[in-house]
């Protein structure tokens, strides 16, 4: 099966072989009729040679007969398309040299050879338009995009042919196309502005002259062109005077080429000639929009200036037509650096010297050239507070949260626009959000503080008890904040210890204690507690320790006790992270209002994560009562604590034992979550349901 399929392969290239041999045979027999049937000998010498084994004869100067050898390269060596692409080579090596006629020559013998290939023609168009061959040049180019009409050379070249031509319509309209097909190309944007004045002359002034001036005009280009050369080969060298010369040269033959200008700008660049690289940059662009070097050069040259914001303008205007330059976005990023230390540095050198319009100026171009820096307005709203500008600092404050929710400063900084403005409430709520993000700052805790007291929120500072002050053995005026009784000074009011029981987990008592029997505030504390328990009954041995245990009851809060709750500071407590800290916390709180705003300091969200499993009933009825009055009262959001109530693990069993008030508390919380249209009603309709089956 193998050599079956062999033997059928190398059918099919030989088949195709003879194909090509047929071929090339019917050619050469039509070129051997031609050159037959023409009579002018002169023109023979045009013909491509026939490629024969025969030997032709021709005359050398003197007449005489000689004989051509024949070919370096035998006919049966290779296929007529590559015999057309070595005579192409060969025309390609002598326009490098220059010698267009002999180029001629060698792509007429290709053409000959394969008359399909469309580079043929259009490379022997070049040849006739450096020979001043218009109307060859033009046939070949129509030639050539016969064959491919998306050549772009071809359409370049026709334009330039017919331009020469004076045929100013049909020029311009090959190089629109050419521009369509490559509209990159630099060379074809200046001869379409060049034409396009030409055209404009004609309209304007139609004589016989224009064709000679425009002759003119081409060899002027040329000459630009040879300029603009030798200034390249001078910046290879990084001879930058040189090349400054060469550049000036091409402009002045022609100014309508804005890489001459873009090339000298950046010459001017390294002989540190920076208002003349500006300069020049600029020229490029009106004849370039588009063109991105000049935009970085006049960027680099802006910025050696010092107008770095300018410079930042050019450098984001190349980024935007070139975003992939690494070049232009290193530079881009070194100037963004440095300016955005610069315009800091600028503001907070102001601010020290309490020179705050300035600072404001400054901060808010700097908030202009970089938008998503939220710093720049953080600052300039400390500014406007300093100005008494409050709304503006409520506007700077507002757009830094919104991008940054846990930003401190901006919660302080508001909360003092709005105290400013009166509005103590939104205050509140803002030295709280700044509270919670940083507990340990106490200028936040003693803002809140005084916010507190001119709200008329906190309790009146207690009045020390006679009793306190004996026991610190100090005066009055000096006494330090209430404590307990306890150690030496409980015992020297008579007082004895009550030593605990010490007992393993499984030894101790599951019977409920007694309830706890809280004395009154004008209750002397002493006679409260030796009323309440007997200390005789501790002595006892362990035998009958459990039986005394079981009939204790505990002693009650004292008079310096509840002094101290009222005297509770509630911003200087914690955010209870478990239900011991929250319970510890809320049994020193004894109004409304301080448990209010000790609520105000939990997310409604974090109370399943506080008290997991071990949310008591009287501290959830609690809770209900705070929410249902005070936050009630004051139009505060309750749906999250609703919400995170009923995610706590013993919510269920809390509910089914609940009292009317609870439940009563629950509908008020609801309809309050309703009217404030915290949620949507499906979730509102839930909780409902959750609380309500």
């Amino acid at each position: 099966m193998e050599l079956q399929k062999n033997i059928k392969d190398n059918a099919e290239d030989l088949r195709g072989i003879v194909n090509e041999m047929s071929t090339w045979e019917k050619e050469m027999k039509r070129k051997e009729n031609s050159l037959l049937e023409n009579e002018n000998a002169d023109t023979c010498d045009d013909l491509p040679p026939v490629r024969t084994k025969l030997r032709k004869e021709e005359k050398n100067l003197n007449n005489e007969k000689i004989i051509k050898s024949e070919s370096t390269i035998p006919t049966n060596d290779y296929s007529y398309r590559e015999k057309s692409l070595v005579e192409k080579d060969l025309g390609n090596e002598f326009v490098k040299q220059g010698k267009w006629t002999d180029a001629i020559l060698h792509y007429n013998a290709a053409i000959d050879f394969y008359s399909e290939d469309p580079t043929f023609f259009c490379n022997r168009a070049q040849c006739y338009l450096q020979t001043k061959q218009w109307a060859e040049a033009v046939t070949d180019c129509n030639r050539a995009i016969e064959l491919d009409c998306s050549y772009v050379k071809a359409h370049y070249r026709k334009g330039l042919a017919l331009k020469e031509l004076n045929n100013i319509t049909e020029a311009r309209r090959s190089l629109l196309k050419a521009l369509d097909l490559e509209p990159a190309n630099q060379n074809i944007k200046n001869d379409l502005l060049l034409l396009n004045e030409l055209l404009g002359d004609q309209i304007s002034n139609s004589n016989t002259n224009d064709f000679e001036s425009n002759l003119s005009d081409h060899q002027k280009r040329e000459k630009s062109l040879y300029e603009k050369e030798r200034g390249n080969s001078c910046v290879a060298k990084k001879e930058w005077t040189d090349a400054i010369h060469h550049y000036t040269e091409a402009i002045n033959c022609f100014s309508k080429d804005a890489t001459f200008y873009c090339n000298r700008a950046l010459c001017f660049l390294q002989v540190e000639k920076f208002k003349e690289a500006e300069t020049d940059c600029t020229t490029a662009l009106q004849l370039d929009p588009e063109y991105v070097k000049a935009y970085h050069r006049r960027g680099l040259a802006l910025k050696e200036l010092n107008q770095l914001k300018e410079a930042l303008e050019n450098f984001q205007k190349a980024l935007d037509l070139d975003p992939k330059n690494a070049c232009i976005n290193k530079d881009f990023m070194k100037l963004e650096k440095r300016m955005n230390e610069t315009n800091l540095l600028k503001g907070n050198q102001f601010v020290q010297k309490k020179d705050w319009k300035s600072a404001i100026e400054c901060y808010t171009e700097a908030c202009k050239l970089y938008p998503d820096d939220v710093s720049f307005n953080l600052n300039r709203a400390l500014c406007f507070l300093k100005t008494k500008e409050p709304k503006k600092t409520l506007l700077d404050c507002t757009l830094v949260l919104e991008r940054d929710p846990e930003n401190v400063k901006a919660y302080f900084r508001r909360a003092e626009a709005h105290e400013t403005l009166q509005n103590y409430s939104k205050a509140h709520d803002d030295f709280l959000s700044a509270f919670r993000l940083d507990s340990s700052d106490q200028t936040i805790q003693n803002r809140l503080t005084r916010l507190e007291k001119k709200m008329g929120i906190l309790p009146p500072e207690p009045v020390r008890s006679e009793v306190q002050n004996v026991v610190e053995n100090e005066p009055l005026s000096k006494a330090a904040p209430p404590t307990r009784l306890t150690g030496e000074k409980f015992l020297k009011l008579g007082g004895s210890f009550v030593q605990p029981l010490k007992k393993l987990p499984h030894q101790v008592s599951t019977k409920p204690l007694t309830t706890v029997r809280i004395a009154n505030k004008n209750e002397d504390p002493l006679k409260s507690a030796f009323e309440e328990i007997s200390v005789a009954d501790f002595n006892k041995n362990s035998s009958t320790e459990e039986k005394n245990v079981e009939n204790v009851k505990y002693l009650g809060s004292s008079n310096s006790e509840n002094e101290e709750s009222e005297n509770v500071n509630v911003s200087e407590l914690p955010v209870p992270k478990t239900s011991m800290q929250f319970t510890s916390a809320w049994d020193k709180l004894n109004s409304p209002e301080s448990q209010f705003l000790y609520l105000k300091r939990i997310r409604g969200e974090d109370l399943p994560q506080i008290f997991k499993e071990a949310l008591e009933s009287y501290i959830f009825s609690e809770i209900l009562e705070t929410l249902s009055t005070e936050f009630v009262k004051y139009d505060e959001p309750v749906y999250h604590y609703l919400l995170g109530l009923s995610r706590v693990k013993r919510i269920k069993a809390l509910l089914l034992f609940a009292s009317e008030e609870d439940n009563a508390n629950i509908k008020t919380l609801l309809s309050h979550a309703k009217k404030l249209n915290e949620t949507s009603e499906n979730e509102l309709n839930e909780l409902k349901k959750f609380y309500y089956c």
